[in-house]
């Protein structure tokens, strides 16, 4: 059994690492990640996205853990669509990727 000061030195433990698939590894930073849409936010009011944007068939939602994904081709009626009623079922069947950087959750 590890010891709890042992335990929180490997990556999967560190609050900032995720994994990646395409890399097969648990990592803060890699080539697989995008960069962030530079278009105005709309902030939600949901249990699970607190943020989206959209920008030239590109979807970017962020999660309320902070953690942003880019879903792609996504059609801007359907943007609109989760703006309005975000649902996780909207998104199901489009491709994503993870977006450098994390956005830390705001405490309340």
């Amino acid at each position: 059994m590890l010891e709890s000061s042992q335990d929180s030195t490997h990556i999967h433990n560190q609050p900032g690492a995720y994994w990646c698939a395409d890399c097969h590894r648990f990592t803060f930073e890699c080539a697989h990640l995008v960069e962030p849409l530079g278009t105005p936010i709309v902030q939600l009011n949901n249990w699970q996205y607190s943020a989206v944007t959209w920008s030239r068939n590109v979807l970017q939602v962020t999660m309320n853990t902070g953690e942003r994904f880019q879903f792609m081709k996504v059609p801007r009626g359907l943007a609109i669509e989760l703006v309005r009623a975000p649902a996780e079922e909207l998104l199901k069947g489009y491709r994503f990727e993870r977006v450098r950087g994390r956005i830390l959750p705001l405490t309340g």
